[in-house]
């Protein structure tokens, strides 16, 4: 460790993962895979025609996973520059993590305003989904450029 002065330590970031951060970080990117690709098929095609996600219609699919995710962008705010050892990477993380939490946050106010039914997507809720997908296809490449084993199974 080099020592600076005013008391200041050089540390350098830790490339591998933490063993207490690999099932959080992995657990997130799978669960906004899914979301993503829910979104996907919602913006191929009508919602009756967009084909089925386990069994339902992506929209309800796409309903279902909004919790989950709000829950893992929830957990990442946990890793923050106290928590963790790369300040600048902890940075560019959370400021993707705020800006797909405000993309979601838009989502569920499409979603109340005007509920989706049979036929084409609303434009309104059609854009926030295409705008949260962005940002969390953001966050899964920050996390798995920085850590590829938060990949797991995904």
């Amino acid at each position: 460790m080099t020592q600076y002065p005013s008391n200041l330590y050089f540390l350098p970031g830790a490339r591998e993962l933490p063993e207490e951060a690999r099932v959080p970080l992995t657990e997130a990117v799978r669960s906004f895979g899914e979301l993503v690709s829910c979104a996907e098929l919602l913006e191929a095609g009508p919602l009756g025609g967009a084909g089925k996600v386990n069994g339902r219609a992506p929209i309800v699919a796409f309903q279902i996973l909004l919790p989950r995710v709000q829950r893992r962008l929830d957990e990442l705010a946990g890793i923050n520059v106290a928590t963790w050892p790369d300040t600048q990477w902890v940075l560019g993380l959370n400021a993707d993590r705020v800006r797909a939490d405000l993309r979601l946050r838009a989502v569920w106010r499409c979603l109340i305003r005007t509920p989706p039914v049979p036929g084409a997507l609303d434009d309104g809720l059609a854009a926030s989904i295409g705008g949260l997908a962005d940002a969390l296809s953001k966050l899964c490449l920050e996390i798995v450029q920085r850590y590829p084993e938060a990949r797991g199974a995904a």
